[in-house]
């Protein structure tokens, strides 16, 4: 069986695609897309994504699959500003679930370990990334 290659090429439909990692910035601390959308769906230059990040201030992790629970690995963009006030903000939330509270080391768990919903970091993460479902961060006891 041939598998027909699919792409995104019309520019409106590649930047509703994109949409995610262009939001990441000041009100948006994480954003990702499996490398299989970034490579083969968008035939987009990863090198050139990431160049384009840096350039905004916006840090960026290309993870291969054997480092990352997104099928095929994917490309993180975070803004580190923005994730550390979030992290710095949920240490009583991180510690005790051993996540480390450092941007880099954090998108590294993230990208590496899916949490399911009703894990007490998952709100963080809904917060990070922006989600409309971000569940209500718990306050400090």
């Amino acid at each position: 069986m041939v598998r027909k290659q699919f792409t995104i090429t019309d520019p409106v439909e590649r930047a509703f695609v994109l949409k995610d990692l262009a939001l990441v910035g000041p009100t948006k601390a994480i954003g990702y897309l499996p490398m299989r959308t970034v490579t083969r769906i968008l035939q987009a230059d990863l090198g050139e994504l990431i160049a384009t990040a840096e350039a905004k201030g916006v840090s960026a992790i290309a993870f291969h699959a054997k480092d990352c629970c997104i099928r095929g690995g994917a490309l993180y963009l975070y803004h580190r500003p923005t994730l550390t006030a979030l992290l710095n903000a949920s240490t009583h939330v991180l510690s005790p679930s051993n996540i480390p509270s450092e941007p880099d080391a954090f998108v590294r768990h993230i990208a590496a370990h899916w949490l399911e919903p009703g894990h007490p970091v998952r709100p963080i993460i809904d917060a990070a990334f922006a989600d409309e479902v971000t569940a209500e961060i718990p306050a400090p006891s």
